[in-house]
């Protein structure tokens, strides 16, 4: 047979494998991972009430951030796990420009 002529052969649904190769996963098969409950869900075992920035103690009032952090949240200066991003500083910036901003805007 030349290169050309070979092709790659599909097993059909229920064929056994050929020697020295194990048959392939079914779609979809295996083992699935089981859910465990060690305190990763809200309200779980040593889960933090309240709002989900490192050092802050205030009440969550949007998807678990007081106001303040929520507005860094959507801005990007922290994770939704309530940790600094890698470039904080330069976002730091912006942010305080952006709500100087806001703040002139209300005066107007």
């Amino acid at each position: 047979m030349s290169p050309k002529e070979k092709t790659k052969e599909t097993p059909k649904p229920g064929a056994t494998a050929p020697e020295g190769k194990a048959p392939a996963p079914a779609a979809g098969g295996g083992p699935k991972p089981s859910m465990s409950s060690g305190g990763s869900g809200r309200g779980g075992a040593g889960a933090k009430v309240g709002c989900q920035a490192d050092t802050c103690k205030s009440p969550d009032t949007r998807a678990s951030f007081c106001e303040e952090h929520f507005r860094q949240y959507k801005f990007g200066l922290i994770t939704k796990n309530g940790k600094q991003v890698s470039d904080y500083e330069r976002k730091l910036e912006h942010y305080q420009n952006w709500l100087k901003s806001q703040v002139e805007l209300k005066r107007a």
